[in-house]
């Protein structure tokens, strides 16, 4: 007899088996995910394909709908949502990936021009407060 038959055999006994059971599940009081592919994701797939005979030019959003853009497009939209532009938390980052799997976030930020204007755009999206903006480190 193994220790894990006499566990079973107690926990049965007493009727303990599935107690605490509710606290095993690893999604629970967790964000619901996407419906389709994370916009990160696609933009990553754009950028990579770029090479290829056939590259991909088109994104999906959570509604199902398709829409076409560029690798330049592409790469501003990912250095925004990693940070590498711009001066948003992690947590206004995250806010901002919830609206640009939405068409109707993603056609905003997408009429953007220049830098500049996606970031005040991505900013808008989000209603973007002074508390949102990661300050400048000190070099002290």
């Amino acid at each position: 007899m193994k220790m894990t038959d006499i566990h079973e055999a107690i926990g049965d006994d007493l009727g303990l088996s599935n107690h605490g059971m509710e606290l095993d599940d690893p999604d629970k009081d967790m964000k619901k995910g996407f419906k389709k592919e994370p916009i990160s994701g696609q933009l990553m797939k754009v950028l990579d394909s770029r090479s290829n005979p056939k590259p991909i030019t088109f994104i999906t959003t959570d509604d199902g709908r398709q829409h076409k853009i560029g690798p330049n497009m592409a790469s501003a939209l990912l250095s925004l949502l990693r940070g590498q532009i711009g001066d948003m938390k992690p947590q206004a980052r995250e806010r901002l990936t919830d609206k640009l799997q939405t068409s109707q976030g993603l056609e905003m930020a997408m009429s953007a021009k220049t830098g500049k204007e996606l970031i005040n755009i991505a900013s808008d999206l989000i209603g973007m407060a002074d508390t949102d903006r990661s300050r400048e480190k000190s070099i002290y």
